[in-house]
């Protein structure tokens, strides 16, 4: 199931709006592989929680910078509050992998943070996230 799909329970993000699937102005999110049809803006600072009620096993997505943007971040997934998932630094559009078990989690989280270089171009984006059981 389409993670991006699910309504969330909270969902806070560092510029505009939290958004799925397109950018504000109507905008694909786009990688430098890709142009995905499913995803999370996330501007850091961002976290979106969604309750997963312990009925997932698993969190496949991959993440990066939008396309044409220049910031740094750091990605991480949280569940029932614990770190499953930190990427390091995050400076490009080049599509990193999360790959998180999340047999048994209630309340997931996925948080991007500024890399320590301001907030400026820190569009961070979770692509195409799917839940599997």
């Amino acid at each position: 199931m389409g993670l991006a799909e699910t309504k969330w329970e909270s969902a806070e993000v560092g510029w505009q709006e939290p958004a799925r699937d397109l950018l504000d102005g109507g905008f694909p999110m786009r990688s430098t592989e890709r142009v995905h049809e499913r995803g999370l803006y996330a501007h850091a600072p961002s976290r979106y929680v969604f309750d997963l009620g312990g009925r997932w096993g698993r969190l496949d997505a991959f993440c990066a910078l939008q396309l044409g943007h220049q910031g740094s971040v750091v990605f991480v997934v949280l569940g029932d509050g614990t770190e499953l998932f930190r990427s390091g630094p995050v400076a490009d559009s080049a599509e990193r992998s999360v790959q998180t078990d999340l047999t048994g989690v209630e309340t997931l989280e996925l948080v991007v943070e500024d890399g320590g270089n301001g907030r400026s171009g820190d569009w961070g984006i979770w692509f195409s996230p799917m839940l599997s059981r």
